[in-house]
């Protein structure tokens, strides 16, 4: 017996090798779920895609447009949704065994309308003078105030759904936490204000022209310091 192990072993070995990497490598093309996702299609970014891919094909002589595109690929990617269900199913138990499944899905197309979260404090000048002094900003360095919990990777996910897709409620306890924690941290302040800032991504011509993007405040939240106690 010992001698069968031995002599089969390298051949075992050589299987699994093989098993593995066809299951790395198949089971890391696009899922069917991410394909057949049909609100993925209509977004007002991916919208915006296909009427460019549509421009190019056009300038290449393919008459088409981002309807007519968007509707061909849709098939397209029914007709592969389906064979890679077929050819994933082999490699489906393993991965679960080993805990490699991935249990969500890859952007689809990139965010080019952001909305970031601004935090202002409403308080007296050295003038008698109310008025508004940023307290947080993304990606600054002299607004940073709670950046240690903002830049975290979970709450810059939650921070992006407020683009995608609005829920207010979620929205609402966002915006309470941080109006009561600033007013807290900042006794002198009279209100705390919380909005999004949405605006849209500039073409790389115009980053690398050193344009500012232009955008518009929307969910504003005001919290009074008396209400706030």
């Amino acid at each position: 017996m010992r001698t069968r192990l031995r002599r089969w072993w390298p051949h075992a070995r050589a299987a699994f090798f093989i098993y593995h990497v066809m299951a790395v490598v198949i089971l890391s093309l696009p899922s069917a779920g991410a394909l057949q996702n049909r609100s993925t299609w209509v977004t007002r970014n991916a919208t915006a895609d296909f009427e460019a891919w549509a421009g190019t094909l056009r300038r290449l002589g393919v008459d088409t447009d981002g309807p007519r595109l968007r509707e061909r690929l849709w098939g397209l990617a029914g007709e592969w949704a389906a064979i890679q269900r077929a050819i994933s199913r082999p490699f489906a138990g393993y991965a679960a065994t080993v805990g490699a499944e991935q249990g969500w899905m890859m952007f689809a197309t990139p965010q080019r309308h952001p909305a970031e979260l601004h935090v202002d404090l409403l308080v007296v000048n050295a003038r008698g003078e109310e008025e508004w002094r940023p307290l947080f900003r993304p990606r600054s360095d002299e607004f940073v105030w709670m950046r240690w919990l903002f830049d975290h990777n979970r709450v810059r996910k939650l921070m992006g759904r407020f683009a995608r897709g609005m829920n207010r409620p979620v929205y609402d306890s966002v915006a309470r936490f941080c109006g009561r924690r600033a007013l807290a941290e900042h006794p002198g302040a009279r209100a705390a204000r919380v909005r999004l800032y949405r605006y849209a991504t500039l073409p790389p011509a115009a980053v690398r022209a050193g344009a500012a993007t232009r955008g518009e405040y929307e969910e504003e939240r005001i919290f009074r310091a008396e209400e706030a106690r």
